[in-house]
């Protein structure tokens, strides 16, 4: 049985855990708060949407399929609350009536394995009536998964089911028929043991022989008969039972998947209405990435928080240089980058007006870290084991935000070390992103790499404010070190603007 709702593959119930580069991406973007609102405290639709993050869907049709899931879950009330409501009720209610250790005997199997059947047929009961909040216009995948279930469960396949479980649990005895051979012995076919005595006071077997028919008791105390009698049961029940375990294993499969993959549909529900007051595009696969009107998602969970968006189009350029003063903005955007390729290639929506982008196997992040600071083995060294025990896992075709790397030296050592990095992840086909102030960085890559990268720079006016946008332009020698001067020392210094003007004429030319 197959559940299909986000992807074909129905892997979303497999065992998954995060790695530390994983776990990096996750702290470095700051999504813990995303997570922590979608999810309301609940660990397994907070472990289905970090499985989506860093399973990326590299197909756009497939990017397609589960957006149209997306859409459907987000514009029929309720509905991808109450699949996962319904499987997890579910299960939970097998779990605490199925006490199997794996040692029983086959009747006892036959018994525990029909009763917890018979739970989950009341759980497929319940989702077929879903069918009624599906229409035309819904994703194919809601459409397909009724189709199975009518080919499973339809006419009276359901009921039929239910009866024959319920006989299951209310049999007394089985039935059997044989004929004496020339020794006398037995060949046991079809049988039947009465067991309506719940004392095992009276056991009777009935043989049918041609058309006559043979009874015979046991004692209430003959125990060796009794058993006899046990393992005649048991080898009755053994194919029976044998068929409700595969059953049994088949349903609760199909149900962890539901679960699994509806609990991933009423996160991302949840993370739709609390920014509903925001521009939601729905992201297509392209040659480059395009964003308008990007927004930070951390942010923008702050409702009184005036968010501001920016615009980026790299084309087909696999390098992007941030510059420009602190705090205005940069990491910011990066984190909003980040952010969004991880939303896009799970199949969720993205916090712009709209998002293009080329499909990654995997992003990475290289931030500063606190640590370096006090790290026994030197800042930099700490940078650059980290740095190489990512490469050794990144495949090509790989995306990496870089945020002030290597600014743990001095600006020559630095610049020179972040610009080797560089050229060997583009050689190696994996897209760069990065936050910078080494000047003599940039300088290197306008030299070496001048067909790839794509310099933009965080805005500062006139009178030193930052107004958190990021326009297209050349990096400057300039440090703002006045704004840094006034902040500190309240001195309210004539800002010197005529130096910057004269090199982004200089740049220009």
């Amino acid at each position: 049985m197959k559940v299909c709702l986000l992807d074909k593959s129905d892997s979303w119930s497999a065992s998954w855990k995060m790695d530390a580069f994983e776990q990096s991406v996750i702290e470095d973007l700051e999504l813990e708060p995303v997570l922590h609102a979608a999810s309301e405290k609940d660990d397994l639709i907070r472990h289905v949407l970090l499985r989506g993050f860093f399973h990326p869907i590299m197909d756009a049709d497939a990017l397609l399929y589960r957006q149209k899931t997306v859409q459907t879950a987000i514009g029929t009330e309720n509905l991808s609350s109450q699949f996962y409501q319904i499987a997890q009720s579910t299960l939970h209610n097998v779990r605490h009536r199925d006490w199997s250790m794996g040692k029983e005997s086959a009747s006892y199997f036959l018994s525990n394995k029909a009763a917890t059947i018979n739970l989950y047929l009341q759980g497929i009961i319940q989702i077929c009536k879903l069918e009624e909040r599906i229409t035309l216009d819904s994703a194919p995948a809601f459409c397909h998964f009724f189709d199975r279930m009518h080919e499973y469960f339809g006419g009276d396949g359901l009921s039929g089911m239910q009866t024959l479980i319920r006989t299951m649990l209310n049999h007394h005895g089985f039935s059997f028929s044989g004929r004496l051979g020339s020794d006398l012995g037995t060949e046991v076919g079809e049988r039947e043991l009465d067991f309506s005595n719940k004392t095992w006071a009276k056991i009777s077997a009935r043989f049918h022989l041609n058309a006559s028919r043979m009874t015979f008791e046991i004692p209430p105390r003959d125990d060796g008969a009794a058993e006899a009698l046990g393992r005649y049961e048991n080898r009755i029940s053994y194919e029976s039972a044998r068929t409700l375990l595969v059953i049994d294993a088949t349903l609760r499969d199909f149900f962890a998947e539901l679960e699994a993959q509806a609990a991933w549909l009423t996160g991302v529900v949840r993370l739709h209405q609390m920014f509903n007051r925001t521009d939601c595009a729905f992201p297509v696969f392209s040659d480059g990435i395009r964003a308008t009107d990007l927004k930070n998602a951390v942010l923008l969970l702050d409702p009184d928080y005036h968010v501001i968006g920016n615009t980026v189009d790299l084309e087909e350029k696999h390098l992007l240089i941030l510059t420009g003063a602190n705090q205005g903005g940069k990491t910011t955007f990066l984190r909003s980058l980040g952010q969004a390729q991880l939303m896009a290639q799970s199949g969720m929506f993205v916090l712009a007006k709209e998002f293009r982008t080329r499909p990654f196997r995997q992003l990475f992040t290289h931030f500063k870290r606190e640590e370096d600071d006090h790290v026994a083995s030197g800042r930099l060294d700490e940078e650059l084991k980290r740095m190489n025990e990512m490469v050794d896992k990144m495949p090509s075709h790989s995306l990496i935000l870089m945020n002030e790397s290597f600014a743990s030296t001095n600006e020559h050592e630095g610049s020179v070390i972040h610009y080797q990095i560089t050229k060997g992840l583009i050689d190696a086909g994996v897209s760069v992103i990065g936050v910078t102030h080494q000047y003599e960085y940039t300088q290197l890559v306008q030299e070496h790499l001048p067909n790839e990268a794509v310099f933009m720079r965080a805005q500062r006016t006139a009178d030193g404010k930052r107004p958190f946008r990021l326009e297209y332009g050349l990096p400057r020698r300039t440090s703002y070190g006045l704004d840094l001067f006034n902040r500190a020392f309240g001195e309210q210094q004539k800002p010197e603007t005529f130096a910057e003007d004269e090199e982004d004429k200089q740049n220009e030319i």
